[in-house]
């Protein structure tokens, strides 16, 4: 058995569609947006957007902690092969537009899902592959989930992290500590920043 493949909900299409059709996809028509339906969903139509933030991190919940955040949709602009694409996400029972980004940054996330996927799309060890943030360390990385989690792999597209190159391979639970480390550092330095301005409010603390 090989990768499973999801849709997203339709509330999660009509409103990427919605934000095409108001011109928002790189001046698309509202005109056009039938005409572009087809391009919108092809084949590889959206992907689950997970997110793993520095307070799980902190706490060691590592692979088992990235939230459910919503879907990344891909679609045509104005021009003739010019591809955006947006982050789409659940508010109360309505799904409204998170994030959206041109051109470059989507050609970007598109040839890295798609070499991932021409390379696990029949392993049986492999569950599915989606998106993943683990902000601010990894902008965004491929995430191949494994049907077992010592098997998850991550594939960095946007990192600052030393040891997180993009475009390499790297075993989830390898790169675990060096995130876990530098999350931990980053809560302290906001720890100590808050109690240099003398803030009361709620601190961040770097102890789990």
């Amino acid at each position: 058995m090989g990768l499973s493949t999801k849709s997203p909900p339709r509330q999660s299409k009509r409103a990427f569609l919605e934000w095409l059709s108001r011109g928002r996809g790189d001046g698309a028509r509202k005109r056009n947006s039938k005409a572009r339906d087809s391009k919108v969903h092809s084949a590889r139509k959206a992907e689950k957007l997970f997110v793993l933030s520095m307070h799980d991190l902190v706490r060691g919940r590592g692979a088992k902690g990235p939230k459910f955040l919503g879907w990344r949709h891909f679609g045509i602009g104005r021009k003739a092969g010019h591809r955006v694409s947006a982050d789409i996400v659940a508010s109360g029972k309505d799904r409204i537009l998170a994030r959206m980004y041109g051109h470059k940054s989507t050609v970007s996330v598109a040839r890295a899902l798609r070499a991932v996927r021409r390379k696990y799309m029949r392993s049986r060890r492999y569950r599915d592959i989606c998106l993943l943030r683990i902000p601010p360390l990894v902008g965004l990385a491929v995430w191949i989930r494994g049907r077992k989690t010592k098997d998850d792999l991550i594939v960095p597209i946007e990192s600052c992290l030393r040891g997180a190159k993009r475009g390499a391979l790297k075993r989830f639970a390898d790169l675990l500590p060096m995130l876990q480390a530098s999350a931990k550092v980053l809560a302290e330095q906001s720890f100590r920043l808050h109690a240099r301005l003398g803030n009361r409010g709620p601190r961040f603390s770097a102890k789990p």
